[in-house]
């Protein structure tokens, strides 16, 4: 038995009244819609703030999904790399949120040096497919955007924890990083669990755009993993402006996996 599923990572942008007609409040159907058009099995998101998560675990319900993850801050709220997958056919065996830090279960925890003042996170699920025989592991992060450092570090945390629990897995993310960049590269330099690991999104173009901003949008959000993928099937959701909002300033990626 097996099963494919589609993987979709999307970078949401947080709800600020300073982005005026694009905040998320002005965007929220537009991206409800967008999930319903493209029906991924698995979503991971970036920047959902807290009215954010409580709003999309609300009305994804309501189109089959179950939503799980918390906020990057001490009090686990704030930021969040929230999960949302199809309960119908998948059945949640377990979840962990842990920092990108040297204490990851310590929440709030960040890195010294180069990292932004931002604590940063990874939510992690172990998911099995009805039509699957084995389960897999799905992990979703947010990678810091000032300091390549803590990149890379983050990276190494994220990739220590896979091999920890050995499950085949998928990884997706807003890696604020350029493909051919150290942290990038790391992903897929080694085998993970036995299974070397492909990075479903190379002939993707860019996914940043800054709500249309970016004559040529830049390339930071990934899904990897060390399952049967095809890649000449994995797609950037172009659908830059749809009644008058963009979906965000990303532009989300979906890719199919095939599961054993």
């Amino acid at each position: 038995m097996s099963a494919e599923l589609k993987i979709m990572t999307f970078n949401l942008r947080v709800d600020v009244e300073g982005d005026g007609v694009h905040r998320f409040l002005n965007r929220r159907e537009t991206v409800l819609a967008s999930i319903e058009k493209h029906s991924p099995d698995v979503i991971g998101f970036q920047e959902a703030t807290n009215p954010m998560r409580l709003y999309l675990r609300e009305e994804l319900a309501k189109r089959g999904y179950i939503t799980v993850g918390c906020g990057r801050d001490a009090n686990m709220r704030g930021e969040s790399v929230i999960v949302a997958y199809k309960h119908e056919n998948m059945e949640l065996f377990s979840l962990e949120n842990r920092w990108l830090s040297d204490t990851p279960l310590v929440a709030g925890s960040r890195f010294d040096g180069d990292q932004s003042r931002f604590a940063r996170i990874y939510t992690a699920l172990v998911l099995k497919h009805k039509d699957a025989d084995a389960p897999f592991l799905f992990i979703n992060t947010h990678l810091d955007h000032e300091g390549e450092n803590a990149r890379v570090r983050g990276a190494a945390v994220i990739k220590k924890r896979i091999a920890e629990i050995g499950l085949p897995f998928i990884l997706t993310g807003d890696m604020n990083a350029l493909p051919d960049s150290a942290a990038i590269r790391s992903f897929t330099a080694d085998e993970l669990c036995g299974a070397p690991v492909t990075d479903t999104t190379h002939l993707c173009g860019g996914t940043f755009h800054d709500f249309g901003r970016l004559k040529k949008p830049i390339k930071i959000d990934y899904i990897f993993t060390n399952l049967p993928c095809d890649e000449k099937r994995t797609y950037v959701v172009d659908e830059y402006d749809r009644d008058g909002f963009f979906l965000s300033d990303h532009l989300p990626i979906c890719a199919f996996v095939s599961i054993p």
